[in-house]
């Protein structure tokens, strides 16, 4: 979230001033945060099948205490945004509510739950711009765009793993109601997007030449995800590709901020 963060710096027409970096990175550290809190909290009984070493199951914590902390960071992340600036408040409080809403409602439609997670792995980018702009840039948006989309693919794919699981909240994922393959056909397609889209910053020319060897590496590594999930789509290998993107988002992410800066 942090890195993604700067990504939306580093895009914007001017610097950020030291302490806007200091309450945006409070901003995006806690909400995430209470997204993450609240997502275990009501997917408590799904852990209990697809995770059951997680806090709330494992009796780390209770679901009050999960709760209560949520409540806590939602509230300190959303003051930081209001100390920033309007736009950033109202920006933050939209973000913050997708987040809200996918925990709550929202996943168990599948993929419309999928959207709602990936606006959140979005917004950081977007928030950046806004912090120091006050407005969203089309490059920014374009990078968020890449971003969003791996990340479909990765939750349309993680469906495939947590298809046990799911069924104790009723959640109507793509591998639950079209199958397996669907759902690697639609997680290797979202992949596949995400490598023709990462052309475009270059192209566009939002970004220096820096950015095509990181970016190069990434678009290797979701082409072998798009394979592998094709080949295999068992539950293990469906784990792996996960647990694999988020390193390729990583990638994406430097390629991103080396583009910008240098």
């Amino acid at each position: 979230m942090l890195v993604a963060l700067f990504v939306g710096f580093v895009f914007s027409s001017r610097w950020v001033r030291p302490e806007e970096a200091i309450l945006a990175m409070l901003t995006a550290f806690s909400l995430n945060s209470s997204s993450n809190v609240l997502n275990d909290y009501f997917d408590r009984e799904v852990d209990a099948v697809n995770a059951p070493q997680r806090p709330i199951p494992s009796g780390a914590v209770t679901a009050q205490q999960a709760m209560a902390a949520a409540i806590v960071l939602g509230g300190l992340g959303e003051s930081a945004a209001a100390v920033t600036s309007i736009p950033c408040l109202l920006a933050a409080t939209v973000f913050y509510g997708f987040a809200v809403s996918y925990n709550a409602w929202v996943k168990k439609t599948g993929l419309l739950g999928n959207l709602f997670v990936s606006v959140g792995v979005a917004a950081p980018f977007l928030y950046g711009t806004i912090v120091t702009d006050g407005t969203v840039t089309y490059k920014i948006a374009l990078l968020a765009a890449i971003a969003l989309i791996a990340n479909m693919g990765r939750e349309v794919v993680k469906g495939i793993s947590d298809i046990k699981g799911d069924a104790a909240r009723d959640i109507q994922t793509v591998a639950r109601k079209h199958g397996e393959r669907a759902a690697a056909c639609l997680g290797a397609g979202l992949y596949l997007t995400a490598v023709g889209l990462s052309i475009v910053p270059l192209w566009k020319g939002y970004v220096s030449i820096y950015y095509v060897p990181f970016m190069v590496v990434t678009d290797i590594g979701f082409l072998q995800l798009s394979w592998s999930i094709m080949r295999g789509r068992g539950r293990e290998n469906a784990l792996k590709v996960k647990n694999l993107t988020l390193i390729w988002m990583v990638t994406a992410m430097v390629a991103f901020l080396m583009g910008g800066l240098l």
